[in-house]
């Protein structure tokens, strides 16, 4: 299992209305201190100071309307062998991650409508769906099945924890 914690900045936008997770810079300059979490390898930042300078300078950016911080934890399963492991199967709140190129979709509870993403696939983005995660093992395995037959991309299977760190 690899782990994941830390702290993410969440911005929200509208057109079309999502809540994009970012964290530490690591394909882009270090000034600028943040990067989408899809994009950086799902490196979140190490320390709450950082995430709070972070948040600093993306509230400049106009495309966000609010930007606050969040605490992430996440046990990412390296393959099928990890899902059987009790305490992964008992966590009762996972998503589903879509490796493509250079990036990767984070895949949370189906979501009615929303535009942006093929109805066909199973699941929603987390973006897309209010941060929404999969609360049935039954229903997170079924999403990963077929979100790797319909998409062929490597589909992971995480824990997902996530709770309001700061927020005005």
């Amino acid at each position: 299992m690899k782990i994941v914690k830390g702290f993410v900045c969440v911005a929200e936008m509208d057109n079309p209305r999502q809540q994009q997770l970012f964290g530490r810079a690591i394909n882009l300059t270090q000034e600028r201190g943040y990067e989408a979490f899809r994009v950086n390898g799902l490196v979140p930042f190490e320390a709450l100071l950082e995430a709070v300078l972070a948040r600093k300078k993306m509230r400049k950016n106009r495309n966000f309307y609010k930007v606050w911080i969040a605490e992430i934890e996440m046990e990412i399963a390296e393959d099928e062998t990890d899902w059987a492991e009790p305490s992964f199967k008992k966590a009762g709140s996972w998503i589903v991650i879509i490796h493509g190129e250079g990036s990767c979709e984070l895949v949370g509870r189906h979501v009615e409508r929303i535009s942006g993403w093929a109805s066909a696939m199973p699941g929603t983005p987390l973006e897309l769906n209010g941060l929404k995660t999969i609360k049935s093992w039954g229903a997170v395995e079924w999403t990963a099945r077929d979100s790797h037959r319909q998409a062929q991309c490597p589909v992971q299977v995480a824990t997902f924890r996530f709770k309001v760190a700061l927020k005005d």
